[in-house]
């Protein structure tokens, strides 16, 4: 079965044209779709017409892509083999997508998927400690994702990468990849560590840590939650702690466990809620540009409505495909306030509005139905001056943003929670003629997401340095810096929720590392009170032995 899933893998893949040329019945043929061409067929590589002056943040930075950092077309090739739906991202391919799901072979590929998701749902990594019994279940299961693995190492090989994407981000296709990936990658060094093949089990981690970096560049709400919510902070959750409970970890392992997680630290983007912020002003400016440029795309369809006729113009065309970018809701509110003030004197609409079916706030199909009939019925269209107006509350809102952002954490989440009810509270917003029927994505359950992986991530280095310590003495340091700077860290790493560096305390003989946790109060190292990660205690790391 083993060699029968790995040959229909790399057959299924040549089909699609990655790196070979041939298809599921071994006949050698041109590729589809050439390694060169991988990237998101709706990339934004360069600066839109509507960009710079008056965008406020670099936008040939934030867009193009130079040359040197196009890697990113490995990553692609490496993804398609572990989520085989990442070809209905690509028009080329989707034909032969459909036909290869009737080959026998491409069963496979399903079922090897189906045997990791059951595996992983029968193990915690962070709990539990797998024996070789449970490890003998996943030998044959990672040897058949072997091919992904080493197009993975091949694309490690260049420097950096940029993953060129549209206005729309990543798609799910890609998210399922990358998370599948990072769950190979972190069982593969579990395996490692359980055999006690700790180079190599280090060797995956800067692997991990390194595909978390790659796939942040150019960030959404969903990149941002998949590269530090599921990849990054897993290696925290997952491996590392495992590795320094080694009982053969050495300091040479230690030492290099270090050197990864600070060149993490190194090499780590701007605050990912402002990157993600980018997008989204992006995603808006570029609407806004084509509602004043009369630009509606020639592709889309309008809703299908079958008691009204004639919900169909170029804005409705246009606006119905853009509005299906899932990180932006409509505000439904503010969308049945300004129908029914439309509907006073227009008879249709309000015969229209009292035939739609009902609908929730949370409804977004009710709420495109109504976003058409406002743009159909009252039309939109923007003067120069409401244009004018619409960029400059856009602007303002983004500063905000970055401003909340480099607050210290209470005052930035203070912040967010203001911005976020501005989305509908606020005079200015409210009195825009387009923005005003737009919300994002709820801010607030991700904006901790950066600061609570930043606090794992510089917790397990003090314990890395903690371990190394341990090898090399036999008393209990008497602070932070006195293990620390042997190791080479030179200053004691931040808290992010209080600005100030990590605490330490002595429990039963042992060193704790602790943060003060969201809550911002310093309980001298009591753990957090459950696993919610808002909830009130400090966050605690400690060493198993």
């Amino acid at each position: 079965m083993k060699s029968s899933i790995r040959t229909a893998a790399g057959a299924i893949w040549c089909v699609f044209g990655l790196l070979a040329a041939t298809n599921v019945c071994g006949q050698v043929k041109d590729p589809v779709l050439s390694i060169d061409r991988l990237g998101y067929p709706d990339a934004i590589t360069t600066t839109p017409e509507w960009g710079e002056p008056e965008v406020p943040f670099e936008m040939t930075a934030y867009l193009g892509t130079p040359a040197e950092h196009r890697a990113a077309k490995y990553y692609f090739d490496a993804l398609f083999e572990f989520n085989h739906w990442m070809a209905g991202l690509f028009p080329e391919l989707r034909e032969l997508e459909d036909r290869l799901e009737l080959d026998p072979q491409y069963k496979l590929i399903h079922d090897r998927d189906d045997r990791f998701d059951e595996f992983l749902d029968r193990i915690d990594w962070e709990v539990d400690k797998p024996d070789s019994e449970v490890f003998g279940q996943l030998e044959p299961i990672l040897e058949e994702y072997q091919i992904g693995f080493e197009k993975l190492k091949l694309a490690q090989q260049h420097e950096k990468v940029v993953f060129p994407v549209g206005f729309e981000g990543l798609k799910s296709e890609h998210e399922y990849a990358i998370r599948r990936a990072m769950f190979v990658l972190i069982a593969q060094a579990r395996r490692e560590i359980h055999q006690d093949n700790l180079v190599e089990a280090c060797t995956l981690i800067e692997m991990a840590l390194r595909f978390s970096r790659d796939i942040m560049r150019r960030g959404d709400w969903t990149t941002l939650l998949v590269s530090t919510g599921s990849c990054e902070e897993s290696c925290y959750r997952e491996v590392i702690p495992a590795f320094l409970d080694s009982p053969n970890v050495s300091i040479d392992n230690c030492r290099q466990l270090i050197g990864i997680i600070k060149q993490q630290q190194q090499q780590l983007i701007n605050d990912p809620i402002v990157e993600a912020d980018k997008l989204h002003y992006c995603f808006l400016r570029n609407i806004l540009f084509q509602i004043r440029n009369d630009a509606y795309p020639a592709k889309g369809k309008a809703e299908s409505f079958p008691f009204v006729s004639g919900l169909e113009s170029p804005s409705s065309v246009l606006l119905v495909e853009l509005v299906d970018f899932h990180y932006f809701r409509l505000n439904h509110e503010m969308l049945r306030m300004r129908l029914e003030k439309v509907a006073i004197d227009n008879p249709e609409i309000s015969d229209a509005m009292s035939k739609l079916p009902p609908g929730t706030e949370s409804d977004n199909s009710i709420d495109r139905m109504l976003f058409q009939m406002l743009v159909q019925f009252e039309g939109l269209h923007l003067t120069a001056n409401e244009f004018q107006k619409e960029i400059d509350v856009l602007n303002q809102r983004h500063r905000e943003m970055v401003a909340a952002c480099s607050q210290p954490f209470p005052q930035k989440m203070d912040k967010l929670k203001l911005l976020e009810s501005a989305w509908t509270t606020d005079d200015s917003w409210k009195s825009t003629k387009l923005l005003r029927f737009f919300k994002p994505f709820k801010l607030i359950p991700y904006a901790g997401v950066p600061q609570r992986v930043e606090t794992r991530r510089n917790g397990w280095q003090c314990m890395a340095a903690l371990a190394l310590w341990n090898l090399e003495n036999d008393t209990v340091p008497e602070s932070l810096e006195s293990f620390l700077k042997p190791a080479s860290i030179e200053e004691v790493p931040r808290d992010p929720y209080s600005g100030s560096p990590l605490k330490m305390s002595i429990v039963d003989g042992k060193v704790l590392i602790y943060s003060v946790g969201p809550d911002g109060d310093d309980d001298g190292g009591r753990p957090q009170e459950s696993s919610n990660p808002q909830s009130a205690g400090d966050i605690v790391f400690q060493l198993k032995r």
